[in-house]
């Protein structure tokens, strides 16, 4: 199933409309209308959490299926290195994380930091 589709199941068994969805997360009913219809690709981060609000749906779980984040336990998430951040879709949040708190990885010291503080959040999430 992809985003659109997700986001038209989940919105009809609420027994919601699109223009309900729009008002509850704050997104127009015409991107949420394209995202059913497949007439819009994978809407960013921030409009992810929108329609996560509005319609009571873990943002997580939301991002696993938009395709920011890996799917099953055995896909393995690229950790960034002191240099850059890969450019793949699976370090969009992480990427996000370092431009909304401007941290400079070329310092090492903050970069080593990062990596062990990703690293920490991983491994609790698949104990």
């Amino acid at each position: 199933m992809n985003f659109g589709e997700y986001i038209r199941e989940t919105r009809e068994k609420r027994g919601m409309t699109v223009n309900q969805l729009a008002i509850y997360s704050g997104v127009s009913s015409g991107l949420i209308s394209k995202l059913e219809n497949g007439k819009r690709g994978t809407p960013k981060p921030d409009t992810i959490e929108k329609i996560a609000k509005g319609l009571k749906v873990d943002y997580n779980d939301l991002m696993r299926i938009a395709g920011y984040v890996p799917e099953a336990d055995n896909q393995e998430m690229v950790y960034p290195s002191s240099d850059v951040l890969p450019p793949d879709q699976t370090n969009f949040v992480l990427r996000e994380l370092v431009k909304k708190y401007d941290i400079d990885l070329s310092e090492p010291e903050k970069a080593e930091k990062l990596e062990q503080i990703i690293q920490l959040v991983f491994q609790k999430k698949n104990q």
